[in-house]
């Protein structure tokens, strides 16, 4: 397997990077508040990312081959979309809303779950379902972010959630993805992922496993519990960590 290189890093950055990002976090506490949104960021390392030179991502060594994903990427409001040009890419993940349709992000969940799994630190982290019907060179979200609506959209279309799917390959091939291990967040992912598995083999390669973990959400105030629990997961499913 090829190594992630600057040149597919900043491609890769150019298409998806404002619904992807990376699974590192850097060991600070301070985030930065947006104003009047209650929407804070991870800004270090969000920062780092985006201004990110090659010498630095050498030092930093992303992976590839291991691809965590969630359901779907929500489209930001637009009170949310700040244009911070250090702020505009890989977000997603290293966010926190503290309030916002009446409920929580829990990316500090996750922050931590990747901290304790060190398979996970540095991985690749997208979501599958992140396509509207005129988004046509980049990703920007969808507009329902109720994730029980968008699986049962997508689990009836098989035509809608092909597409959505091949358009996750390609995103996938974007950063040199050959048979990587497909990390799926929440069974719903790993249910719609499958219904495509043929098509997955194909374009990245028929040793690509695909294995499912519990999501982090709701998992906030019971972090131990939830480590130990996808520890588990990872095990029953042969995975080494």
């Amino acid at each position: 397997m090829k190594k992630l290189s600057f040149k597919q890093f900043k491609c890769n950055k150019r298409k998806y990077g404002l619904c992807s990002s990376y699974a590192i976090w850097d060991d600070e506490i301070n985030k930065f508040l947006i104003p009047i949104t209650g929407f804070s960021i991870y800004n270090g390392v969000v920062i780092k990312l985006n201004e990110l030179d090659e010498k630095e991502f050498k030092k930093i060594n992303l992976k590839n081959n291991i691809v965590l994903v969630g359901l779907n990427f929500a489209e930001r409001k637009k009170k949310q979309k700040i244009d911070f040009k250090k702020y505009k890419y890989f977000r997603n993940f290293h966010e926190e809303l503290h309030v916002y349709d009446k409920g929580y992000t829990n990316d500090v969940t996750l922050k931590f779950l990747c901290k304790n799994i060190v398979l996970f630190q540095r991985a690749y982290m997208t979501d599958l379902i992140k396509w509207k019907k005129n988004d046509k060179r980049v990703p920007t979200g969808i507009i329902e972010s109720n994730s029980e609506k968008i699986f049962s959209i997508y689990k009836n279309n098989k035509k809608k959630l092909e597409i959505q799917v091949n358009k996750f390959i390609k995103e996938l091939q974007s950063i040199g993805c050959e048979n990587p291990l497909i990390v799926c967040m929440g069974a719903k992912t790993y249910m719609l992922i499958n219904q495509f598995i043929n098509n997955i083999l194909d374009e990245l390669g028929d040793k690509t496993k695909i294995i499912r973990i519990t999501h982090y959400s709701r998992q906030r105030g019971r972090e131990k519990e939830y480590i130990k629990k996808v520890k588990e997961e990872l095990k029953q499913q042969k995975v080494k960590i």
